[in-house]
């Protein structure tokens, strides 16, 4: 018979929109107490997976070009409209992401966000070895 003072607590709710949980390779979840950073982000093991308000260019960070090799990037637009620039060094393009519309940005490929409408964006990715450049015409500006 088990101890019920050894179980695990039960799950509690927790707010969507903020909360990075992280999906380790040995099978278990945890939310990642804010603030999150990138050297944090950088020693995880697995799949980070977060929900994000994109109302403005600073929530969709489309100052920024980025890039993850080690692993795909699951996108999924809940709510609003979002332009995704990417660049595989090769080719150009833009792909218009409308709510309920998911894809897969492929690893090694710089892209960027651009909100056409406000919303919210779940992405799932490997944050090991992510890489960030500023987008050329805000580099201009600055």
């Amino acid at each position: 018979m088990t101890s019920l003072c050894n179980a695990k607590p039960f799950p509690e709710p927790f707010p969507v929109a903020g909360t990075l949980l992280h999906a380790g390779d040995a099978g278990d979840v945890t939310r990642l107490p804010p603030p999150v950073t990138p050297a944090v982000l950088e020693h995880l093991d697995g799949r980070v997976l977060g929900a994000y308000v994109v109302s403005t260019p600073d929530d969709a960070h489309s100052h920024l070009w980025e890039m993850h090799p080690a692993a795909d990037e699951v996108l999924y637009l809940l709510a609003g409209e979002l332009e995704v620039e990417h660049d595989d060094g090769q080719a150009r393009g833009r792909t218009r992401l409308r709510a309920h519309e998911g894809l897969v940005m492929p690893r090694g490929v710089w892209h960027r966000l651009v909100v056409r409408q406000p919303g919210m964006l779940l992405a799932l990715t490997t944050p090991r070895g992510t890489q960030l450049r500023p987008h050329a015409a805000d580099a201009h500006a600055a």
